[in-house]
């Protein structure tokens, strides 16, 4: 009797033992046979690193919409300008956030529709087609889908999980978004850093076109007057046109120029633009951005 009671409390503890098993590789098989990030995965993850920069303004140097509050509503109309010419329009919570850095002239993207500005960048710029055209420019590396994934992520979601899915696992995504990674920290600044291929910069630049020319009849040169301006300046400390540097033209895996440079980049532009473009207002709002810059700090 005792044997057959203590055979039974063997059996109890080898099924809790399974069961603990095959729990712990169903949670493991969620996040390494899983790894897919969903649009609403892309935007809660936005949204999140969004909050951890907002809600530390001194280690990334923010500035706060309560005491600018003139100037976001200009970036807020801005991008709402942008935001009605993207595939994920009603699918992202897009918005803008400003940090203060006049010596870096850096835009960059975060997932789920999340732009990223400095101080210097603005101050750089001069007008609001080029304003426009650099907000467009960004949207399009998180509102467009990667060609080569076959899970349809946007390029900016697949960089990122390059960076730290490699080490950490999709799980590291669920971790921030559930508020528990230190992580976070890491992921907000990593959009700044991120080097992205021509094929995608070319791409960026014709969404900023369409943006522009064949909807709102601004001045389609914007991104082109950005780049030349850039190359009469240090690059060292244009962050935005470094991560944007020449290198093979890549379309659907095919090497269409090794030896690609700005200059493919600048026809592409004048050629758009005398194919689509019809007329257009180079001045416009030149003088209402400059209004609007001067509230800077």
């Amino acid at each position: 009797m005792i044997q057959q009671t203590k055979h039974i409390e063997y059996l109890v503890i080898l099924f809790f033992m399974t069961l603990f098993f095959f729990s712990s590789c169903e949670k493991e098989n969620l996040y390494d046979y899983n790894p897919t990030m969903t649009a609403d995965h892309e935007k809660d993850l936005g949204n999140e690193l969004y909050r951890i920069m907002i809600d530390n303004p001194g280690a990334f140097q923010l500035l706060e919409r309560a005491q600018y509050p003139n100037f976001y509503n200009y970036l807020d109309a801005a991008m709402k300008m942008v935001e009605t010419q993207t595939q994920m329009r009603d699918k992202y919570n897009w918005d803008i956030l400003v940090r203060i850095d006049d010596n870096s002239k850096n835009t960059y993207v975060l997932p789920g529709g999340k732009i990223i500005i400095t101080t210097g960048m603005l101050k750089f710029l001069e007008g609001e087609h080029q304003l426009l055209a650099l907000l467009a420019h960004e949207a399009y590396y998180t509102d467009r889908k990667d060609q080569d994934d076959k899970d349809e992520q946007s390029i900016i979601m697949n960089k990122m999980k390059e960076e730290f899915g490699s080490v950490y696992g999709t799980k590291v995504f669920v971790d921030v978004i559930n508020q528990m990674s230190s992580e976070g920290f890491d992921m907000a600044m990593f959009g700044s850093e991120v080097m992205y291929e021509p094929n995608y910069v070319i791409g960026a630049d014709d969404l900023s076109l369409r943006v522009l020319c064949e909807n709102y009849l601004y001045s389609p040169y914007g991104i082109m007057e950005i780049i030349e301006k850039a190359e009469e300046e240090n690059f060292s400390e244009f962050a935005w046109f470094e991560n944007k540097m020449p290198g093979p033209l890549v379309y659907n895996t095919l090497i269409i120029d090794s030896v690609y440079d700005r200059d493919y980049r600048i026809d592409n532009i004048l050629n758009f633009t005398t194919d689509n473009c019809g007329e257009h207002n180079t001045n416009m709002y030149l003088s209402r951005y400059d209004s609007y810059i001067d509230m800077l700090p």
